[in-house]
């Protein structure tokens, strides 16, 4: 009888431990199936914020796109009526030029000095009588241009000195006023005028303007989650 109860009583311990290893076992994946599904949900719920985040700049970009397109009627409606203005058609330096080609005649999207200088030796001084270029620099590059600012807006300026010599004084006036009446805004700074026998020495800095053009382009964004 004695040796039938330890047999039972070590037969309930074995079941009774194997119970235990269940359990545990039973236990450890149920709290791994639920770690992991936190972890999916946290990760679904990420990639939803994310996805909410490209829509809204999607939506952004349609609305832009929206807008650029009405502007672009808009626009192209401007364009045909500048193309018959008789003011712009009127200055005009070649016949064959469009009407718009005086706007940037008269204000070029950027500096360059050498066609400024060009159009100050060959069209502003040519052809006056007892008149001639002593000296001319026209400043290009980027390091010596400057930027004047106004309540308007803003622009560029293109440093100008010129010294000419005339032998008589009508010459001087005469190039002033070609100055004054060029399609592209010369704005004379200082002026100078010296007199030795029948000589006349004008020296003059000054600067035109130039408004660096606008650029329109698709642009790619990186939207992190």
């Amino acid at each position: 009888m004695s040796s039938s109860k330890q047999t039972t009583s070590v037969r309930k311990r074995q079941k009774i431990q194997q119970s235990n290893k269940t359990m545990f076992v039973m236990v450890a994946i149920a709290s791994a199936t639920v770690g992991l599904c936190l972890v999916i949900s946290w990760l679904i719920f990420q990639q939803l914020l994310f996805s909410g985040k490209v829509v809204s700049e999607k939506s952004k970009t349609l609305d832009s796109l929206k807008v650029s397109n009405q502007n672009i009627q808009v626009l192209s409606e401007n364009i045909r009526v500048l193309e018959t203005n008789k003011g712009l058609n009127a200055v005009k330096a070649s016949p064959h030029n469009k009407a718009l080609q005086s706007i940037l005649d008269a204000l070029p999207a950027d500096a360059n000095g050498l066609a400024a200088g060009a159009s100050i030796q060959d069209v502003l001084a040519k052809g006056i009588s007892g008149l001639s270029i002593e000296s001319l620099s026209v400043t290009g590059d980027s390091t010596e241009s400057e930027t004047t600012s106004s309540e308007e807006g803003s622009s560029s300026s293109l440093p100008i000195r010129l010294t000419v010599i005339a032998t008589r004084a009508d010459a001087l006036q005469e190039l002033l006023e070609r100055f004054e009446k060029s399609i592209r805004v010369i704005g004379v700074d200082n002026l100078s005028i010296e007199r030795s026998d029948n000589r006349y020495t004008m020296m003059i800095e000054a600067h035109a303007y130039y408004e660096p053009a606008k650029i329109v382009e698709l642009q790619k964004k990186v939207v992190k989650p």
